[in-house]
């Protein structure tokens, strides 16, 4: 049975892989699973709304709207963007 969950990545990720390139591979071994890409980096989003593993997409800046987005993702409460513009 699988079970739903967040995943919050960061692109600049410690090791091998930046976020970018780890989130297909997280949602292949956790498809039900939710990724938020949450970075400093506010060129990615372009590059993040085009990756079909990414649900969400948060800037550092602004930390507050990680827990609603979250929400939001799992169905728990209502959110009109999952990717601010």
């Amino acid at each position: 049975t699988s079970e739903r969950g967040i995943i919050v990545l960061d692109h600049g990720l410690a090791g091998p892989l930046p976020g970018l390139a780890a989130a297909p591979m997280l949602k292949e071994l956790a498809p039900e699973a939710k990724i938020i890409m949450f970075t400093a980096h506010a060129a990615l989003q372009v590059r993040a709304d085009t990756e079909p593993a990414i649900d969400g997409f948060l800037l550092k800046t602004d930390p507050e709207q990680l827990l609603p987005l979250a929400q939001h993702l799992l169905g728990l409460s209502p959110q009109t963007s999952t990717r601010p513009a």
